[in-house]
């Protein structure tokens, strides 16, 4: 989550030594008046002269570790003379010196912090420097005798009561730089008191309302305003409030307003601070600002809103709110798409979140809004996102094994000022899996241009990477340290060369190479070996459908009985190992068609192939070979049948047929084997014994079968024979019959006439 990536360095004084540098003449020193000195900072000393004035020399920050050196001496401090090195003032550090009637704060002093001259009711002069940045807690609280005061523009906080009961002051300038106020911050003040009941402003600042609100009171704070922290907290008056463009809603600003129904913040309206609204249980209409990139921690808890609310995750205006409830175990939280910010502590320790997956549309995500999720395992976030993520958003997420990237652009880590472990400056790494310590893969989608500086800084546990093509750009320290890592990408892509030029291991994305064929049983589909795959997926999809999962194989080729003749598929093959696949690129398209079931008989002009009709089929090619030869083309036709009359008697044939459209086609039937017989040729004669009927011999005929019937009847077999003619002796005289004959070779047959008759004499 957050890495310490490099100090932002000053030049520091050498430390003065007080026995090697200072300490001769501090010594020396110590017999015209030194009552005593020491250490209050790594650059500073100080020394108290028997007169009462203390003397700070050096430069840098008031460092005391909450113990003031001079405490025992305060009552005795007349005078103060502060160095002009000097950056920031101690904590206490001239609390209750009652006796100090002016101080003058150097140029160079940022901040002056909490109670540093509180109870200092002999001062009636101060000067602050231009460059003061803040005033800290009561910093100058209880200053009794102290009338007036010039802020310089450079003021940008006044902390809580810093100028309370400092009942003579009457004149306060504000300053220009503003941002950060609190309410009572002139509260038993001359100034305060002559302020007339109602809003009450110094400045820009709006602190608050002096004097009780009246019932039905309505609030429009206008752009421009600095809106002081728990400006109108408890303020039971206060019932609608409308935050006009570009104003900050400050901490606690409205918290427990029972009155309060309405809040309108507008777009422009930049933070809404933690506990805003907190315990306002009238407040049911809330409109947040379109441009709002912060909202604090329980900001609408205990609303009127809120309880109205169904349990599950709280969305309002763009916002992920949190979630009201409990979250049930191993729950993949699929944030809204269109949300545009995460609101601070929004599910801090919510470990039963075990995956989560961030929308393109989230532009920030809040302080501390995942932190302590340690449950999570897979995490979705976009390039926009990442950027948006604040200090601790996701710290001690400590779980997260898997990291997808969406969007468009490069990744870009973000930073965030802050101090190392040794209080320096430096700094901060802010992204989502900066602190996890199982990272194993990231899937960086296609969009991706770029993997920015610092993007997966420290992340040792990496081990694979997925790159697409459309990533062009790798930052420096893009992976530091992350040496056992595999890069996933594209041959000839700058992901190869990158992992070439930095001793990596690259392994290729690139799809399979597919093919695919009409099949007896259906259509085969083959492809070419993946190095690094395990098993493979076949996908199929009709027209402009989706793709659908067909198989999982560890072979490389499939037939997919399912398809229907005449209907043109696609089909793809992704390679896969341990989740890692290949792309869908390759896909191959091919119009089924049926095999063609065949038949084959003889005839009197030669040997018939007839087949089923085949859908999606533009017409047939008819085939034929003997023996061993070779298949010749008989026929290309558009019916379902070919008499072959170049059929020799007695040979035996194979017969095939391929269904065809365009430049597709069927698989060829298992061909079909016929002898060719020549269909006798039939005599029919009376002779005294009966019927004689003769015939011409067969070539390849074994045998004949003698055939009769009388008019309407059916045939029946009345000789098998070997000779070429019978005479039939049951007939009856003056009756009419009809005869034929069949030649026959095993299980073949030939063709036989139907219209020779006779009547018997």
């Amino acid at each position: 989550m957050k890495t310490a990536l490099r100090k932002m360095t000053s030049v520091l004084l050498a430390i003065l030594l007080v026995a090697s540098v200072f300490g001769i003449e501090a010594f020396a020193a110590g017999s015209d008046g030194f009552q005593d000195y020491g250490e209050c900072g790594e650059d500073l000393l100080w020394e108290l002269n028997e007169d009462g004035s203390l003397v700070l020399t050096g430069s840098g920050d008031m460092n005391v570790d909450g113990d003031i050196p001079w405490e025992k001496y305060k009552s005795e401090i007349t005078s103060l003379v502060l160095p002009e090195g000097l950056t920031g003032i101690a904590w206490n550090a001239f609390e209750n010196c009652t006796h100090l009637t002016e101080v003058t704060i150097p140029d160079g002093v940022e901040e002056i912090r909490g109670s540093a001259f509180r109870g200092c009711t002999g001062l009636t002069s101060v000067t602050l420097p231009d460059g003061l940045i803040s005033i800290g807690n009561w910093a100058f609280s209880g200053c009794s005798n102290l009338q007036t005061l010039q802020i310089p523009d450079t003021v940008s906080c006044i902390e809580q009561g810093a100028f309370s009961e400092c009942a003579a002051l009457s004149e306060i300038t504000a300053p220009k730089d503003l941002s950060i106020i609190c309410r009572d911050v002139f509260d038993e003040t001359a100034w305060y008191y002559a302020q007339p009941d109602g809003f009450l402003y110094w400045g820009k600042a709006l602190l608050g309302y002096k004097g009780t609100a009246p019932e039905n009171t309505e609030l429009s704070v206008p752009t421009g305003t600095i809106l002081a922290i728990a400006a109108f907290e408890d303020c039971s008056g206060l019932t609608s409030v409308t935050v006009q463009s570009g104003v900050p809603v400050s901490y606690s600003a409205f918290r427990n307003c029972a009155s309060l129904t309405s809040a309108v913040l507008e777009d422009g309206v930049p933070v809404v601070e933690a506990e805003a609204f907190s315990g306002c249980t009238n407040l049911t209409s809330i409109k947040l600002s379109g441009s709002l990139h912060v909202l604090g921690n329980k900001a609408l808890a205990d609303t009127g809103w809120y309880h109205a609310q169904k349990d599950g995750c709280l969305y309002l205006d763009g916002v992920l709110i949190g979630y009201k409830g409990t979250i049930p175990a191993n729950t993949t939280l699929k944030v809204k798409n269109g949300t545009r910010l995460i609101a601070d502590y929004a599910f801090a320790d919510e470990t039963a979140l075990t995956g989560l997956v961030l929308p393109d549309s989230v532009e920030k995500v809040g302080a501390y809004a995942f932190y302590g999720c340690s449950g999570i395992r897979n995490l979705t976030v976009s390039t926009e996102t990442n950027t948006g993520c604040a200090l601790d958003s996701f710290g001690e997420c400590t779980g997260i094994e898997t990291v997808t990237i969406t969007g468009n652009g490069v990744l870009e880590a973000a930073y965030q000022a802050g101090y190392d472990e040794y209080g320096e400056p430096c700094l901060w790494i802010c992204t989502p899996w900066g602190e996890s310590t199982v990272l194993h893969r990231v899937v960086i989608q296609d969009g991706v241009t770029g993997i920015g500086e610092d993007a997966f800084y420290e992340c040792n546990t990496l081990s694979e990477i997925i790159l697409p093509k459309s990533v062009k750009t790798f930052g420096e320290d893009a992976f530091y340290d992350c040496y056992e890592m595999q890069i996933f990408c594209y041959k000839n892509s700058a992901a190869e060369t990158y992992a070439n030029e930095n001793f990596l291991w690259a392994f290729y994305l690139d799809a399979p190479r597919v093919s695919i064929s009409n099949a007896s049983t259906g259509m085969k589909i083959s492809w070419e070996s993946v190095d690094w795959a395990n098993r493979y997926f076949v996908y199929r999809k009709t027209g402009n459908g989706k793709w659908e999962l067909l198989k999982k194989t560890t072979a490389r080729s499939y037939t997919d009985t399912t398809v229907k003749s005449g209907t043109t598929y696609a089909y793809t093959v992704r390679g896969e190992a341990d989740g890692i696949r290949t792309d869908y690129v390759g896909s191959k398209a091919l119009k089924y068609l049926a095999q063609p079931k065949v038949a084959v008989s003889n005839t009197s002009k030669g040997a018939k192939v007839s087949w089923g009709k085949v859908k999606g089929a533009a017409g047939y090619y008819v085939y034929r070979k003997t023996g061993n030869g070779s298949w010749k083309r008989l026929k290309d036709t558009k019916g379902t049948s070919y008499t072959d009359t170049t059929a020799k008697s007695g040979t035996t044939y194979s017969y095939s047929v391929k269904a065809y459209s365009g430049s597709i086609k069927s698989t060829s039937t298992n061909s079909r084997k016929i002898k060719c017989l020549s269909q006798p040729s039939v005599k029919l004669s009376n002779t005294s014994k009966g019927v004689k009927i003769s015939w011409g011999k067969v070539k390849g005929a074994a045998g004949y079968y003698v055939y009769r019937k009388t008019p309407g009847g059916k045939w029946t077999k009345l000789k098998t024979s070997t000779g070429t003619s019978y005479t039939d002796k049951t007939t009856k005289k003056g009756k009419t019959y009809y005869y034929t004959v069949k030649a026959y070779s095993g299980k073949t047959y030939s063709s036989y006439v139907t219209t020779k008759k006779i009547k018997r004499k």
